[in-house]
């Protein structure tokens, strides 16, 4: 019997000391409760949740969460809008690697220049309104056009 109980323990993980696994979790927002809500009310974050996953790294533990709270991975199309130089240098290698992925990437004006000089094939989209607050006269479609159409699976909005 002493043997079998030394045996066991030597077998079973101790869950306080075995870092062979991370725990991730996410917000779950609950969008359906939001339909028919007052915008002015605001929206009170103790009404979303959270979903918990385990992963064996990182970046497993992290997927498994999203994807437990509901989050879609895109199947195509990716709008790409980041604002500041900082913010796409330092995303240049994952743009790169979604493109390399084979999605088609989508982007605001300043973010498609810069990912297409850097030999990305980025579309570059329109805003639907100028500087000045104005409706774009353009003809082209917009980023407002291509959005209500729901025509992206994924928004990468960084401002």
């Amino acid at each position: 019997k002493q043997w079998y109980q030394r045996r066991v323990r030597a077998v079973t993980p101790d869950p306080m000391t075995d870092s062979s696994r991370i725990g991730m979790k996410v917000a779950q927002f609950s969008f359906s409760r939001l339909s028919g809500a007052d915008a002015l009310l605001g929206v009170d974050m103790a009404s979303t949740g959270e979903v918990a996953a385990f992963g064996y790294d990182l970046y497993s533990a992290y997927i498994k969460a999203l994807l437990s709270s509901g989050f879609k991975l895109p199947k195509k199309n990716i709008l790409l809008s980041i604002g500041s130089y900082k913010g796409k240098q330092e995303m240049l290698e994952s743009v790169k690697l979604l493109h390399t992925m084979g999605y088609t990437l989508y982007g605001s004006s300043g973010t498609a220049d810069f990912y297409n000089e850097h030999g990305i094939t980025i579309t570059s989209i329109s805003w639907p309104f100028n500087e000045n607050g104005e409706g774009s006269s353009s003809n082209t479609p917009s980023i407002g056009d291509y959005l209500s159409s729901q025509r992206f699976d994924l928004v990468i909005n960084l401002p």
